[in-house]
């Protein structure tokens, strides 16, 4: 399975907006935001497609909250796939869906580091998983 990755505008006032269950702050929406942009400026960094599934459902949860569209289609695979990542989150709040999100790009072992020490070397083919970001971002095209 190959997951289509689009470009998604995150800004900082995008992903701070307050909402009722704000568990996360202004360092943990620093936190996403620069995780976010660090991986949309490094499309080589290698993941699985599990990985790749977990960054959308966290970032649609942290972005948008529970998912309310419509389950895709039996046939619409990769469509079905996202579906069922985010929606397994359902009842996720923000910040924890943001936390997560992190956790996960931390856990790549991609270069990133929360406090701004980036690590440039580390950044290209980093993982030593199988698929690469094939554009930049951790947004996923809706269909």
């Amino acid at each position: 399975m190959v997951i289509k990755i689009t470009r998604v505008s995150v800004t900082a006032e995008s992903a701070s907006q307050p909402t009722m269950d704000e568990d996360a702050g202004a360092d943990m929406d620093l936190h996403f935001v620069s995780a976010y942009t660090y991986l949309n400026e490094h499309p080589g960094i290698a993941s699985s497609n599990d990985t790749l599934l977990k960054l959308y459902a966290y970032y649609k949860q942290a972005i948008q909250g529970d998912c309310t569209i419509p389950k895709p289609g039996l046939f619409e695979f990769v469509a079905r796939a996202k579906w069922d990542a985010w929606k397994g989150l359902e009842g996720l709040g923000r910040g924890e869906a943001m936390r997560d999100y992190v956790e996960t790009v931390i856990g790549m072992r991609c270069g990133w580091d929360p406090e701004g020490n980036h690590r440039e070397e580390e950044a290209e083919g980093a993982g030593g998983e199988e698929v690469s970001f094939r554009s930049r971002g951790v947004g996923v095209e809706e269909k």
